[in-house]
């Protein structure tokens, strides 16, 4: 029971450090707009990030805090480790399904904040709301209210009735379009029109369409993996220390946490997810294999160089 204790505890030690690290990481990305934005634009994007660092938190605590454990548990007792990971996963299980259910992709996610934005244009007594991430602004002055913006690389400017995005932001549609083009020696254009596209954008974040079947297991069974690693390096490297137990246990739970954001940014298929922990498990127990038998044959030479010498 101790022993189930004091894993629990370093866990939830390292959850807790985690977790605040993240969520300030990633909240600090709305540092730009704070006190310019009302709260209510803020809080998709601000909820949406939290939940991005309970997912990251839940990848890198459990691995940290048995690596932690497991450096200073000289005897490493796997039955308190596997009942406490089997609490975790139901717990993790839970929490993510219903966080993924309420998640959006990131064109819902700016759709939401171009609504709150408008929305903000009636309850508060603004000239003008900045929309995040999109660069964006409702020109509360105007009855009905525009959005507007500019587009920098051809000295142009826009605004529209209305602007949704798709969900991964590879495209636009604008309704009541004005659009004003300025050129060095060519004077000044204006466009309109009723409806208009723009495609062929760079896809962003994680959208609804590529999600794979199975993240949530996908998930849980990767921090699974990851606390197995993080429990084979801490044994093979911890000398009974905290510290080199927990930089034991974070190389595998990193590399993993990198390989999986480079899938979401490049919206990667879902065999390539569940590649990720199969081969890092793989490559991470190769390596200690050959670390092993490297370690075995200088120990074999330097057994055997004294009887060299003593029979010359």
């Amino acid at each position: 029971m101790r022993a189930f204790a004091h894993a629990a505890l370093a866990i939830l030690l390292s959850g807790v450090v985690v977790g605040t690290a993240c969520s300030l990481l990633l909240l600090a990305r709305l540092q730009p707009w704070w006190g310019s934005v009302p709260v209510s634009v803020l809080w998709p994007l601000a909820r949406a990030l939290l939940f991005h660092a309970f997912e990251w938190t839940s990848l890198l605590a459990v691995p940290l805090g048995v690596g932690w454990f497991s450096g200073v548990r000289h005897e490493r007792p796997l039955l308190p480790m596997l009942l406490l990971l089997a609490l975790m996963s139901a717990v993790q299980s839970t929490v993510l399904t219903r966080a993924y259910q309420e998640s959006e992709a990131p064109g819902q996610l700016v759709q939401k904040l171009i609504s709150e934005g408008r929305e903000s244009c009636f309850k508060e007594e603004s000239r003008q709301v900045a929309i995040p991430i999109v660069g964006l602004s409702w020109k509360c002055a105007d009855s009905p209210p525009r959005l507007s913006g500019k587009l920098d690389p051809w000295g142009a400017s826009f605004s529209a009735q209305s602007l949704r995005p798709s969900d991964d932001l590879r495209s636009f549609e604008l309704a009541g379009l004005a659009l004003r083009l300025r050129a060095p020696g060519l004077g000044e254009a204006n466009i309109r029109a009723r409806q208009a596209s723009i495609s062929g954008l760079r896809s962003w974040g994680r959208p609804t369409s590529n999600q794979f079947v199975g993240r949530v297991p996908f998930v849980a069974a990767s921090t699974w993996a990851l606390a197995w690693l993080g429990w084979r390096f801490s044994q093979a490297g911890s000398r009974g220390r905290r510290w080199l137990g927990l930089g034991c246990a974070l190389v595998p739970a990193l590399t993993f946490l990198f390989g999986y954001l480079w899938l979401d940014q490049h919206n990667g298929p879902g065999w390539a997810y569940w590649s990720l922990p199969v081969g890092l498990t793989l490559a991470s127990e190769g390596f200690l294999l050959l670390a092993a038998w490297v370690a075995l044959r200088v120990s074999a030479q330097r057994g055997t160089s004294p009887k060299l010498t003593n029979r010359q």
